[in-house]
């Protein structure tokens, strides 16, 4: 009888450390797991550890509405941050602009003005959109995923029969 219960608490004393055990590699190799399989970045970040898979970082991004020659022009500034500890390509940025409901109204896309981004270093950027929709209400500016680009790059691409 009290070998089994020696036995049971063995057991689950090995089952506490398993689980606990995987619980701490997935957080400390999250990075790792999450490149591998991408769709973990929101369960990450619903547990307050969010994952960065590219290593850039969006800073001090703002707009603002200006006048030139007599037409509306949406200026949008802000600051892109290595912080992944190595190089980076810079990917394309897009912009897209958005009514009161979240509905996308325009969007455009713009490279920096450099191919890649050294560690720990900032890459600045500006751009501007004569005559923006008048009932556009919020900005959403992101990097252009690869799939965009394959979009982008069909689109472009001449029709044949």
């Amino acid at each position: 009888m009290r070998r089994g219960k020696a036995l049971n608490a063995a057991g689950w004393v090995a089952l506490v450390l398993f689980v606990g055990g995987t619980l701490m590699g997935g957080y400390q190799w999250r990075a790792d797991i999450a490149s591998f399989w991408p769709a973990t970045t929101h369960v990450y970040a619903a547990v307050g550890a969010p994952v960065n898979l590219r290593g850039l970082e969006f800073r001090n991004v703002a707009y603002e509405r200006q006048e030139e020659q007599g037409l509306p022009v949406l200026a949008v500034t802000g600051e892109v941050v290595n912080v992944s500890g190595k190089a980076v390509a810079l990917p394309r940025l897009r912009v897209g602009l958005r009514d009161g409901d979240q509905n996308e109204l325009y969007h455009w896309t713009f490279a920096l003005g450099q191919n890649e981004l050294p560690a720990d270093e900032v890459a600045s950027f500006v751009t501007r959109l004569s005559s923006p929709p008048v009932e556009a209400r919020d900005i959403e500016v992101r990097f252009v995923r690869e799939q965009d680009d394959a979009v982008a790059a069909d689109a472009a691409a001449p029709a044949t029969e």
